[in-house]
């Protein structure tokens, strides 16, 4: 499928695709590159802080966690 095409499928605005394009340029690199080095990294960051807060959880509450576990 043609890169073009997949952009607009995303749903990337005008705007979006010209700031993304721009970076890719002064990076040497491609917009697909730029785009997925973001959602991996997005999805990096959301996953930490999941891990975090279920850590914490854990940590300050595991005896009522395991308590409920067996009801």
């Amino acid at each position: 499928m043609p890169s073009a095409k997949t952009k607009k499928l995303i749903g990337f605005t005008e705007e979006q695709v010209a700031a993304i394009n721009t970076l890719a340029t002064r990076q040497g690199t491609t917009f697909t590159a730029i785009v997925s080095e973001a959602v991996d990294e997005y999805a990096s960051v959301r996953t930490n802080a999941m891990d975090q807060i279920l850590d914490r959880l854990l940590t300050e509450h595991g005896d009522i966690i395991d308590r409920l576990s067996r009801t």
